[in-house]
């Protein structure tokens, strides 16, 4: 029996975004402020997870070549 890992979106917590004037914006995602491009490991799960888009409404994270957006509304 294979092993499936279960969506890592369940071990994201994206808590915000904040765009600076003239800068490149940042997410705040499990505690931990990132920028575009930074990639973090989720307990468990084998990949990292990479930050791909960041808007002022959410932002867009890869992992193992899958792409999801994650709103910063959203539970």
């Amino acid at each position: 029996m294979k092993y499936v890992e279960p969506p890592v979106e369940g071990r994201i917590r994206l808590q915000g975004t904040v765009a600076i004037p003239g800068g490149a914006s940042l997410a705040i995602v499990n505690d931990t402020t990132m920028s575009l491009g930074e990639s973090f490991a989720v307990e468990g799960y084998s990949a990292k997870v990479r930050i791909v888009k960041i808007s002022p409404v959410g932002v867009t994270f890869e992992y193992k070549k899958r792409r999801f957006m994650m709103s910063v509304n959203q539970e």
